[in-house]
């Protein structure tokens, strides 16, 4: 059981890392095609995860919940964008925010489709095995990782979309109560069993669900 915990733990660290680079760099890639090449300049559009690691998001964060045994999810290091620079301010904020988790969602559609493609070369090797098992994980983190940063709370991906829907007054009320939200994410973060069972496994079940048909084997937990 600790080898197969030790599997589990090495692969979702590994999963995490690769996930949360591709969903910085689509933040990056998006905001620079958008007019800001602020991030690019910083070097923060790159498919390198050194530049992108959180300690705590990337690091810390992934590792206990795996060695927990539950959903995998985290942040990285935000990519800096200057809104000041955006074509469209208020769109082009939404654009950039909702490229992250967008870019989760398709590695999750990718890891499917080879998935399907695994299942159907019928006689399942060890090596086979393994490759679905990281495959499957790779599915599941990814899901994790665009509800739990799709949530409307700074300084998560989900505000900067949901300030596209509000009008001016709630939106300057939104941003003043911007820094009492980060102390809202934070209890949150505290809060990882809640989180899990009332929001992200849910939210995540139903984009599983959606997921099955193309990967041809359960995913729904």
């Amino acid at each position: 059981m600790a080898s197969v915990n030790l599997v589990y733990v090495v692969t979702s660290f590994i999963v995490v890392i690769i996930s949360l680079t591709f969903h910085e760099y689509a933040h990056a890639a998006s905001a620079n095609a958008l007019g800001d090449p602020t991030a690019k300049r910083m070097g923060r559009m790159s498919l390198n995860p050194i530049v992108h690691i959180d300690p705590v998001g990337t690091i810390l964060l992934p590792i206990m919940l795996s060695v927990m045994g539950a959903g995998v999810f985290g942040w990285a290091k935000p990519v800096p964008v200057n809104l000041g620079n955006l074509r469209n301010t208020k769109r082009d904020q939404a654009i950039v925010s909702i490229a992250g988790p967008a870019a989760n969602l398709c590695l999750a559609t990718i890891a499917s489709v080879l998935i399907r493609i695994l299942v159907v070369m019928g006689t399942p090797t060890e090596g086979t095995m393994f490759i679905l098992f990281i495959l499957v994980n790779l599915v599941r983190i990814n899901i994790f990782l665009m509800a739990f940063n799709l949530l409307p709370i700074m300084p998560l991906d989900g505000s900067g979309v949901i300030q596209f829907f509000m009008s001016p007054k709630t939106l300057f009320s939104y941003q003043q109560l911007s820094q009492k939200l980060v102390l809202v994410f934070l209890l949150i973060i505290l809060m990882t069993n809640w989180i899990y069972t009332f929001y992200l496994r849910p939210v995540s079940n139903v984009f599983f669900f959606i997921l099955q048909p193309l990967a041809g084997i359960q995913l729904v937990q």
